[in-house]
């Protein structure tokens, strides 16, 4: 197998299915453990916003787009959006989108990261 392959493979694992599946056990297990107010509303979506920006990212090899990086943000704010008119399930709130952009941003920092590490 190539080595830049099995990179991108783990950079997928890691960067955003890792995150997927530990939001996805989040809002799971949220009912039967004693998760804080933090972890249980707002970590799993900003997990969520993550997983996402790194997919961008990693589509683009790594190389920013920023139409691509506004759409995230976009669907992020609309979907906040959504729910605070209720046309989506869950409550509209500014600090999910507060929690939606500190983790696009630390997904566009570690992909920054990862490119001076090469």
């Amino acid at each position: 197998m190539n080595i830049d392959l099995l990179k991108y493979k783990i950079a997928i694992l890691v960067h955003v299915v890792c995150p997927l599946l530990i939001g996805l056990a989040i809002y799971y297990f949220a009912s039967s453990i004693a998760f804080t107010h933090l972890i249980k509303n707002h970590f799993a979506d900003g997990l969520w916003a993550y997983a996402f920006i790194s997919a961008i990212l990693l589509i683009w090899e790594r190389q920013v787009n920023w139409f691509w990086i506004g759409c995230v943000v976009v669907v992020a704010f609309l979907f906040e959006c959504f729910q605070y008119l209720h046309l989506l399930p869950g409550t509209g709130d500014v600090f999910d989108f507060i929690v939606y952009l500190s983790c696009i941003l630390l997904g566009l920092l570690s992909n920054y990261i990862n490119l001076k590490l090469k």
